[in-house]
Formats: C-alpha cells, sequence, structure tokens
C-alpha cells in the first residue's frame, strides 16, 4: 500500500506541476499577444520570459511606416528586462523599479517637409481599440488593467545605435549616426504619462573621419511641458553635417570639427537657449564666392578661419514664445548664428546685415537649414 500511495501522491503531484506549468505558458502566451497588439501592426515579441525578479522580453521588432522605409527596422532591441514590484502588480500602483534596454536600434526620418518620424506604426497609429480576448484563468483581465497606474523608477538604455535619415536638406535623405547610446530616464508615471522625467543621455557621433561625443541631461515635465537641458558636442566631424551648413551641393566639406554647447530652458512656454559654437579647421572643396557657410560668404569664413589659427568661436541666444505661430526654432536659430557669426567677424557687407533681418530672405537661405535636424527635435519636445 505504501508504494501505491507513493506512486498515486507523485502521479498528483506531477498533474499539478504540468498543469500550473500549463496555466503558466497559457498567461504568458496571452500577455504576449496582448503587448504585441499594443505596439501596432508588423510588431514582433520572440519570448517574455518569467525568471525570479524580472520579466524578460527577447526579440522586440517594430517595423518603419507606410511605403519605404530606408531600415528594415524603425526599432529593435535584442533584450529588455523588467524587474517589477511583484506586491504591486495585485494593486492599482503598479511599481516598476527598474527597465532595461540592451542594445536597442532606431532609425528615425525627417520627411522633404520636415516632419520627425520615430516608430510611426506605434507614435502615428489611429485605431479604435481591438475587442478584448478572453483572458485565460487567473490572468488579469482588461478592465482590471485599464484604471492602473505604472511608475517605473528607472529605464536604462545600453549600447544603443540611432540612423536619423533627413530628406529635407538633400534629394537623397542625409545620414546622422549615433553608436554606443546609454541613457538613463528616471521617474516616469503613466498613464497617461505625468510629472518631471529626469534624462542623461551619452553618445558617439559617428564621422567619416573622426568621432564625436554628444551629451545631453536635465529633465522634462509632462504636465507642464516646462524643461531645462545642458547640450554638449565636442570633436564632432563636420562632414557628417555638411548639408546643414551649406545649401549648395557644390560646396563640399573636406575637413574640421565642431563643439557645441546649448542650455535651452522653457517656463511657462518663453524659450530661452543660451549657446556657444566652436568651429576648427574647416576646409572646403568647390563651390564658387557666392555660397555662404553658416550664412557668411565662402571666401570671408576661410580667410576669417585661417587668421584665427583655424578656430571660430561665437555666442549665440535663441529666445521665442514656443506658442506663438510665428515662431520657428529652425529660423531663429539660423538668424542668431548668422548675426553671431558677423559679429565675430566685424562683417558689414552691402545689404548682408539688412538681410538678415528678413529671415526668409537670401542672405539666410544658404544657413536656413542649420538648425532643421536639431531644431525639429526640439521643437517636437516644446509643443
Amino acid at each position: 500500500m505504501a508504494p501505491r500511495r507513493a506512486i498515486l501522491i507523485g502521479v498528483c503531484a506531477l498533474v499539478v506541476l504540468i498543469g500550473g506549468y500549463a496555466a503558466l505558458r497559457a498567461t504568458l502566451e496571452w500577455l504576449r499577444t496582448h503587448v504585441v497588439a499594443a505596439l501596432g501592426p508588423g510588431a514582433e515579441v520572440g519570448t517574455l520570459d518569467v525568471q525570479v525578479r524580472t520579466l524578460a522580453v527577447t526579440g522586440l521588432r517594430l517595423p518603419g511606416g507606410e511605403g519605404e522605409w530606408p531600415t528594415p527596422h524603425a526599432l529593435r532591441a535584442e533584450r529588455l528586462e523588467i524587474a517589477p514590484s511583484i506586491r504591486s502588480l495585485f494593486s492599482d500602483r503598479v511599481r516598476i523599479a527598474s527597465v532595461a534596454v540592451v542594445q536597442p536600434y532606431v532609425s528615425m526620418v525627417r520627411t522633404r517637409d520636415g516632419r520627425l518620424r520615430v516608430v510611426p506604426t506605434l507614435i502615428e497609429r489611429r485605431v479604435p481599440p481591438a475587442p478584448a480576448a478572453s483572458a485565460p484563468e487567473g490572468a488579469p483581465s482588461e478592465a482590471g488593467i485599464a484604471h492602473r497606474s505604472v511608475t517605473v523608477d528607472e529605464i536604462r538604455v545600453r549600447g544603443g545605435e540611432v540612423e536619423l535619415f533627413d530628406a529635407s536638406v538633400r534629394s537623397s535623405p542625409w545620414r546622422i549616426h549615433l553608436v554606443d547610446v546609454d541613457a538613463t530616464i528616471g521617474s516616469i508615471t503613466g498613464p497617461p504619462l505625468a510629472g518631471r522625467q529626469s534624462l542623461a543621455i551619452q553618445s558617439v557621433v559617428d564621422g567619416p573621419a573622426r568621432d564625436g561625443t554628444v551629451s545631453v541631461e536635465g529633465w522634462i515635465d509632462s504636465d507642464t511641458r516646462d524643461l531645462a537641458l545642458t547640450v554638449r558636442m565636442r570633436g564632432v566631424d563636420l562632414r557628417a553635417f555638411e548639408p546643414y551648413l551649406a545649401k549648395s551641393t557644390s560646396v563640399r566639406v573636406t575637413g574640421g570639427s565642431f563643439d557645441l554647447d546649448l542650455r535651452p530652458t522653457v517656463k511657462a512656454r518663453q524659450l530661452i537657449a543660451p549657446g556657444h559654437l566652436v568651429l576648427t579647421n574647416l576646409s572646403l572643396a568647390g563651390g564658387s564666392a557666392s555660397d555662404r557657410i553658416l550664412g557668411v560668404p565662402r571666401d570671408l569664413l576661410l580667410k576669417a578661419m585661417a587668421a584665427r589659427q583655424g578656430h571660430i568661436a561665437f555666442d549665440f541666444r535663441l529666445e521665442g514664445n514656443v506658442d506663438d505661430p510665428r515662431f520657428s526654432l529652425n529660423e531663429t536659430l539660423a538668424t542668431r548664428l548668422a548675426t553671431s557669426m558677423v559679429d565675430v567677424l566685424g562683417v558689414n557687407l552691402p545689404g548682408f546685415v539688412e538681410g538678415l533681418g528678413d529671415v526668409g530672405g537670401s542672405a539666410l537661405r544658404g544657413a536656413g537649414s542649420v538648425g532643421k535636424s536639431v531644431g525639429t527635435a526640439l521643437k517636437g519636445v516644446l509643443r
């Protein structure tokens, strides 16, 4: 009897284990289905694995938008590790201690009319919610999830890569490549997104001849849309930003680098952004005397660069009401850069200074694209 009883107990335990495992797999599959549905059409999620203290998501893939996208994926991440507070999962306030994103990739497209598109199948999607699917027994219901808030203490990105394809500056989209992107974003609560989020981003700007660095630190308030950021770019290859320096395709940037410091703040919808730009060893090929670099005649700028041992540095300041429909960050940046350059070089060319008063005038058309990518990204945050 004892052996039979032991066998019976063992069989029962095995049935319970198999049933529990089956229920767990059914719950994970239900979660995976809903995660994929929430991420939009064409989204892929490889696996969802529950570990001792984390939920691991592998093989995340999101496609580009309609039509031809320049890369196979708009977003991909090899692995996400989510560390929730287990107790909070049974409450209306879910708390997640950290989300670690390993080796993510993001491609962005700036269209000819200046729109910046990022993960369009997710961000641009305008579809009614799909009918609720039945959840497996024991899994949380849609109604139970809908009223929950989620707080993420910290999101960490390591080893990321970003590609920007800008079709607004060249007929063939211009590519800017960022690698080794590390970022930390803190204190996120939603939905809807609310409160102040801190952020710190470091990255390498991949240049044709040399690599530079860029860092962004500060905070953004999702409620008031106020922000305070510090942006630093060091040793960035000017060749990587060639079409932003000169509109003419006959001019080629053959060498040089730049450093940039910018401290944008927005309070009560008023932008104040003092900046400092340093050009080092700028060299050009092709073009004519009528071509302009940063709004300044090409030959004049090269002579000034040689007279200053290869360095030109100047301060500028951006100001404006970001809710004013007449405010254009791109044109404001181009105007301020050109005006500051004129002041530093001591230029008083007939019609040149006067032209600065007309942001659409011919004097600034060569510099009008200088801040387009940065301007669009920042303006998107401000608005």
